[in-house]
C-alpha cells in the first residue's frame, strides 16, 4: 500500500501536470482538446480540496489552533473545525492510498513497464495478460483514444470482494476512464480503460 509521502507526492503530480495544460490551453487553445482540459480543470478543484486537508492536517500537527486555519480559509473556527476534524479522525490514507497506488499502476501501463505489473496480478489476470498483451492493449487504447493529455483525480470504491479505482483520462479524442480492480492482498484483479460513462 502506498505511504502517506507517496500520496502526497501523488497529490504534487496531479496538480502539477493539470494546472499545466490547463494554464497552457488558457494561453493558446486548441482546437479538439476542450474537453480534455475541462477534465483537467476539474481534476485541479478536486486535488486542491486532497491537499489543502493534507495541510489543515499539517498545521494542526504543528500546533495551530482552529481559529488560525479558519482565518486563513477565511471561514469561522467552527466551520473550519466541523468541515476538517471529522475527515481527519477517520483518516482515510487507506483510500487515499490506494488511489495513489492505481496511479502508479495507470503510469507503469502507460510507460510499457508491464514487467513491473505483471507480478502483482492475481492468477486470473495473469492468464490473460502478460508483458506483450498489456503493450498491445495500450497500444490498442492510443490507436483509437490518441495520445493521452491528462489523468484525473482517482476514486475508490469498494465492490463485492474488491476495491476498485477509476481514474479519469484526457484523450486527443476525447474523455475515458482507467479501471483497476485491487483484491484483498492489494493484487491487480481487473484492468480496463472504459468509456467515462460506464458504471
Amino acid at each position: 500500500m502506498a505511504s502517506e509521502s507517496s500520496v502526497r507526492e501523488t497529490l504534487a503530480t496531479l496538480l502539477e501536470q493539470n494546472v499545466a495544460a490547463v494554464a497552457r490551453a488558457l494561453r493558446q487553445p486548441a482546437v479538439g482538446s476542450a474537453l480534455g482540459v475541462l477534465s483537467a480543470s476539474i481534476t485541479v478543484a478536486e486535488v486542491a480540496e486532497d491537499a489543502m486537508r493534507s495541510l489543515v492536517a499539517d498545521a494542526r500537527a504543528e500546533g495551530r489552533t482552529w481559529a488560525e486555519i479558519g482565518t486563513i480559509l477565511r471561514i469561522s473556527r467552527q466551520a473550519a473545525q466541523q468541515r476538517f476534524r471529522e475527515e481527519l479522525a477517520m483518516g482515510d490514507q487507506e483510500l487515499a492510498g490506494l488511489g495513489a497506488e492505481g496511479l502508479k499502476v495507470l503510469r507503469q501501463w502507460a510507460a510499457g513497464e508491464g514487467r513491473l505489473m505483471v507480478p502483482r496480478f492475481d492468477e486470473a489476470v495473469r492468464e490473460r495478460l502478460d508483458e506483450a498483451a498489456l503493450a498491445a492493449a495500450w497500444a490498442q487504447v492510443e490507436g483509437l483514444s490518441g495520445k493521452l493529455l491528462t489523468v484525473g483525480r482517482p476514486t475508490v470504491a469498494a465492490r463485492d470482494k474488491y476495491r476498485v479505482v477509476d481514474i479519469p483520462l484526457a484523450f486527443e479524442r476525447g474523455p475515458m476512464k482507467a479501471r483497476i480492480s485491487f483484491d484483498s492482498e492489494d493484487r491487480i484483479a481487473g484492468l480496463f480503460v472504459l468509456y467515462p460513462d460506464l458504471p
